[in-house]
């Protein structure tokens, strides 16, 4: 995957550069840095299946209890 490949892959599924870097634990200038292909940071070579269970988990439903009435 290349840094366009990246930018492409997140816009796709929805994420800001700020949600992705967050779900990966990086820097957002780290996310900004593989997406324009600056200096030495270089996409990992992990960093697919990280992709990958990103969606996965962004796919699971999330289970929240029905809201209650106060009794008032």
């Amino acid at each position: 995957m290349t840094g366009r490949g990246l930018q492409a892959w997140r816009e796709q599924n929805g994420f800001s550069q700020l949600e992705l870097a967050q779900a990966l634990r990086v820097s957002i200038d780290t996310i900004i840095h593989w997406e324009r292909e600056v200096g030495s940071k270089k996409l990992p070579p992990y960093l697919q299946v990280q992709l990958n269970a990103l969606l996965q988990k962004k796919a699971q439903p999330v289970d929240t209890p029905p809201l209650k009435k106060r009794d008032w």
